[in-house]
Protein backbone atom coordinates (compact mmCIF):
# COMPACT_ATOMS: atom_id res chain seq x y z
CA UNK A 1 0.00 0.00 0.00
CA UNK A 2 3.07 2.28 0.73
CA UNK A 3 3.97 2.10 -3.06
CA UNK A 4 0.16 3.35 -4.13
CA UNK A 5 0.41 6.40 -2.15
CA UNK A 6 3.67 7.46 -3.01
CA UNK A 7 3.08 6.18 -6.80
CA UNK A 8 1.61 9.99 -8.32
CA UNK A 9 4.56 11.80 -6.66
CA UNK A 10 6.63 9.29 -8.37
CA UNK A 11 5.26 9.48 -11.56
CA UNK A 12 5.49 13.49 -12.46
CA UNK A 13 9.87 12.63 -11.74
CA UNK A 14 12.08 13.44 -13.94
CA UNK A 15 13.92 11.58 -17.67
CA UNK A 16 12.88 10.57 -21.14
CA UNK A 17 12.89 13.22 -23.86
CA UNK A 18 10.32 15.44 -25.12
CA UNK A 19 8.42 14.05 -27.44
CA UNK A 20 5.24 14.38 -29.38
CA UNK A 21 2.59 12.13 -28.68
CA UNK A 22 1.83 10.13 -32.44
CA UNK A 23 -0.20 7.83 -30.46
CA UNK A 24 -2.13 7.05 -27.19
CA UNK A 25 -1.33 3.72 -25.60
CA UNK A 26 -4.16 2.35 -23.21
CA UNK A 27 -2.87 -0.62 -20.57
CA UNK A 28 -4.89 -2.69 -18.06
CA UNK A 29 -2.56 -3.37 -14.78
CA UNK A 30 -3.27 -5.86 -12.30
CA UNK A 31 -1.08 -6.70 -9.19
CA UNK A 32 -0.98 -10.44 -8.80
CA UNK A 33 0.84 -11.87 -5.74
CA UNK A 34 0.78 -14.32 -3.55
CA UNK A 35 0.97 -11.75 -0.22
CA UNK A 36 -2.23 -9.73 -1.76
CA UNK A 37 -5.84 -10.95 -1.11
CA UNK A 38 -7.61 -11.99 -4.39
CA UNK A 39 -10.42 -9.85 -3.93
CA UNK A 40 -8.80 -6.67 -2.10
CA UNK A 41 -8.52 -3.23 -3.81
CA UNK A 42 -4.46 -3.67 -4.67
CA UNK A 43 -5.37 -6.30 -6.73
CA UNK A 44 -8.02 -4.41 -9.20
CA UNK A 45 -7.26 -3.52 -12.46
CA UNK A 46 -5.77 0.05 -13.03
CA UNK A 47 -6.50 1.48 -16.88
CA UNK A 48 -3.16 3.58 -17.70
CA UNK A 49 -3.11 5.53 -20.87
CA UNK A 50 0.02 7.07 -21.79
CA UNK A 51 1.28 9.74 -25.06
CA UNK A 52 4.42 10.68 -24.97
CA UNK A 53 6.58 11.41 -22.79
CA UNK A 54 3.96 14.35 -21.12
CA UNK A 55 0.92 12.85 -21.01
CA UNK A 56 -0.44 10.27 -18.70
CA UNK A 57 -3.76 8.72 -17.24
CA UNK A 58 -4.64 6.49 -14.60
CA UNK A 59 -7.90 5.17 -13.30
CA UNK A 60 -8.60 2.87 -10.35
CA UNK A 61 -11.61 0.99 -9.46
CA UNK A 62 -13.35 2.42 -5.87
CA UNK A 63 -11.41 1.70 -2.82
CA UNK A 64 -14.71 1.94 -0.12
CA UNK A 65 -12.83 0.55 2.38
CA UNK A 66 -10.87 4.39 2.47
CA UNK A 67 -13.06 6.23 0.45
CA UNK A 68 -11.50 6.27 -2.18
CA UNK A 69 -11.94 6.31 -6.06
CA UNK A 70 -8.86 7.54 -8.06
CA UNK A 71 -7.88 9.45 -11.21
CA UNK A 72 -4.68 10.79 -12.01
CA UNK A 73 -4.48 13.55 -15.50
CA UNK A 74 -1.06 14.38 -15.67
CA UNK A 75 -0.49 17.33 -18.61
CA UNK A 76 3.20 17.99 -17.73
CA UNK A 77 3.33 20.37 -16.01
CA UNK A 78 0.40 19.97 -14.53
CA UNK A 79 -0.81 16.82 -12.16
CA UNK A 80 -4.39 16.43 -10.74
CA UNK A 81 -5.59 13.96 -8.27
CA UNK A 82 -9.08 13.60 -8.11
CA UNK A 83 -10.83 11.42 -5.94
CA UNK A 84 -14.26 10.38 -8.23
CA UNK A 85 -16.34 9.20 -4.70
CA UNK A 86 -16.00 12.36 -2.74
CA UNK A 87 -15.64 14.65 -5.64
CA UNK A 88 -12.38 16.32 -4.57
CA UNK A 89 -9.18 17.28 -6.37
CA UNK A 90 -5.73 18.58 -5.97
CA UNK A 91 -3.99 20.01 -8.43
CA UNK A 92 0.00 20.35 -8.39
CA UNK A 93 2.67 21.86 -10.75
CA UNK A 94 5.85 19.79 -11.90
CA UNK A 95 8.40 22.32 -10.74
CA UNK A 96 11.01 20.58 -13.64
CA UNK A 97 13.33 21.40 -15.32
CA UNK A 98 11.97 18.17 -17.56
CA UNK A 99 8.56 17.87 -17.62
CA UNK A 100 7.75 14.07 -18.05
CA UNK A 101 5.24 11.58 -17.04
CA UNK A 102 6.94 7.90 -15.61
CA UNK A 103 4.73 4.71 -15.15
CA UNK A 104 7.54 2.14 -13.89
CA UNK A 105 6.38 -1.34 -13.42
CA UNK A 106 8.64 -2.15 -10.33
CA UNK A 107 8.03 0.92 -7.91
CA UNK A 108 9.22 0.39 -4.15
CA UNK A 109 8.55 4.04 -2.98
CA UNK A 110 10.65 3.67 0.05
CA UNK A 111 13.58 3.08 -2.38
CA UNK A 112 12.86 6.35 -4.05
CA UNK A 113 14.21 9.51 -2.34
CA UNK A 114 15.70 11.44 -4.98
CA UNK A 115 16.22 11.60 -9.26
CA UNK A 116 19.04 9.85 -9.17
CA UNK A 117 16.87 6.70 -8.12
CA UNK A 118 15.00 6.92 -11.16
CA UNK A 119 18.31 6.21 -12.77
CA UNK A 120 18.33 2.87 -11.77
CA UNK A 121 17.83 -0.12 -13.96
CA UNK A 122 14.42 -1.29 -13.70
CA UNK A 123 13.08 2.03 -12.90
CA UNK A 124 13.34 2.72 -16.78
CA UNK A 125 11.47 -0.52 -17.35
CA UNK A 126 8.08 1.54 -17.62
CA UNK A 127 4.37 0.66 -19.32
CA UNK A 128 3.77 1.17 -22.87
CA UNK A 129 7.90 2.27 -22.70
CA UNK A 130 9.14 -1.55 -22.90
CA UNK A 131 10.27 -1.82 -26.42
CA UNK A 132 12.09 1.36 -26.00
CA UNK A 133 13.72 -0.35 -22.84
CA UNK A 134 14.66 -3.80 -24.21
CA UNK A 135 15.57 -2.59 -27.96
CA UNK A 136 18.64 -0.97 -26.81
CA UNK A 137 19.96 -3.97 -24.71
CA UNK A 138 20.01 -6.50 -27.68
CA UNK A 139 16.88 -7.93 -27.29
CA UNK A 140 14.73 -8.53 -30.68
CA UNK A 141 10.95 -9.20 -30.64
CA UNK A 142 9.53 -12.59 -31.88
CA UNK A 143 5.97 -13.27 -32.44
CA UNK A 144 4.33 -14.71 -29.75
CA UNK A 145 1.18 -16.38 -28.71
CA UNK A 146 -2.31 -14.80 -30.07
CA UNK A 147 -5.12 -14.22 -27.46
CA UNK A 148 -8.48 -12.75 -28.95
CA UNK A 149 -7.35 -12.45 -32.35
CA UNK A 150 -4.51 -9.56 -31.32
CA UNK A 151 -1.21 -10.69 -32.41
CA UNK A 152 1.60 -10.40 -29.27
CA UNK A 153 5.39 -9.76 -29.31
CA UNK A 154 7.79 -10.84 -26.40
CA UNK A 155 11.38 -10.29 -26.61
Amino acid sequence: MKCLTSLPFLICAISWGDDLPAKMTKLMVKLESQEIPRDSFAAQPKRMYRAGSRYCRTEENPDLQNGIHGLMIINEPDVWLINRLDMTAKHMVDPGPTYNCRMPMFVNAEDIRGPEDLKKILMQLEFGRELEFFKPRATAPVRGLCCSGRKRWRT
